[in-house]
């Protein structure tokens, strides 16, 4: 198959806040994936730290682990620091049988203080480039010979936020370090996820399905969302609101319920033969949005329209 399609734990329970969902239990999680009929997941917060019990647990439900985010810090640590740290992570995802991770550099990142605006983060010098650069290539070969591929994941609040950064990023990095292709971070970003499919999907490698709901900033959407919650918080302001701020406010959603196209979106990535897993991602207050409802409503909106797509090959639960 060319495409799996899994969903991420954080649609139950927060890595960064971890106030939304806390109270959920990660068997209830795993269950209601396989309800919704997603066939995959990441690794969230309140997974075990062994990665033969990962694979184990999501044995029991017949989930498979595309992938694991893993932070990194090249500009301000030496890189052996960086790779001691990445070669634990790689033998938990090597143990669990994934085969991709998600690196993001954090160093200065602001995504996960809801007292921080989104304008205090921080920004690359050209030393700082190269340190990262030079450190993701180095990363990209320590994974390579463990079997398991590097994607990077741009992030709000981080050193690759907008398109211009990724699109440096890729610049001043070889094929080996792929792209996480995120569409909801994108368009917070600015960025018309659409436009950026077609520049960067030579590089992707792993794909986050998230939506956004555009009204929940006004001053930087300057429209309307078509989303079912109505979420708009007049007090939040694109660059002066903090990362956390706008997630409790509800800026993302699942495919269908937001204001991307994805239709359209989707379409592309078929064409371009994309070949990898796509994961649902939603960062909600479960509280808010039942985080099975909101699985169940993307499973049928992407399921729509894969069939309606001339090459629908893509893994279903049997």
């Amino acid at each position: 198959m060319k495409v799996k399609l899994g969903i991420a734990p954080i649609n139950w329970s927060n890595d960064d806040l971890p106030e939304l969902g806390g109270d959920i239990p990660l068997e209830e999680c795993l269950a209601q994936m396989r309800q919704a009929g997603f066939i995959g997941t990441e690794i969230g917060n309140k997974f075990p730290h062994d990665g033969k019990e990962i694979r184990a647990l999501l044995g029991r439900y017949d989930l498979q682990l595309a992938s694991a985010w893993h932070s990194t810090f090249f500009v301000r640590h030496s890189i052996d620091e960086e790779l001691a740290r990445l070669g634990k992570k790689l033998k938990v995802l090597c143990d669990a049988g994934a085969r991709r991770i998600n690196l993001c550099e954090c160093t200065g990142s602001v995504h996960g203080d809801i007292s921080q605006p989104l304008s205090a983060r921080p920004r690359l010098s050209r030393k700082d480039w190269k340190h990262l650069c030079d450190g993701l290539s180095e990363a990209a070969d320590m994974c390579e010979r463990s079997g398991i591929s590097v994607a990077y994941h741009h992030h709000m609040g981080t050193v690759i936020q907008d398109e211009d950064e990724v699109a440096e990023l890729l610049s001043r990095t070889q094929e080996d370090v792929g792209l996480c292709f995120d569409s909801g971070h994108l368009r917070f970003a600015g960025a018309d996820p659409i436009k950026c499919w077609s520049k960067f999907s030579h590089r992707v490698k792993h794909v986050h399905l998230k939506d956004v709901r555009l009204s929940v900033m006004p001053a930087q959407a300057g429209i309307q969302s078509n989303s079912e919650v109505s979420t708009l918080d007049p007090s939040l302001r694109w660059d002066d609101s903090s990362f956390l701020s706008a997630v409790k406010a509800g800026i993302f959603t699942v495919p269908g319920d937001g204001d991307i196209d994805f239709h359209t979106l989707i379409k592309m990535m078929i064409e371009s033969d994309y070949r990898g897993w796509m994961i649902v991602e939603a960062e909600q207050d479960p509280a808010k949005a039942n985080p099975l409802k909101y699985a169940r409503k993307a499973k049928v909106h992407l399921d729509a329209i894969f069939n309606s797509a001339k090459e629908a090959d893509y893994a279903q639960l049997r």
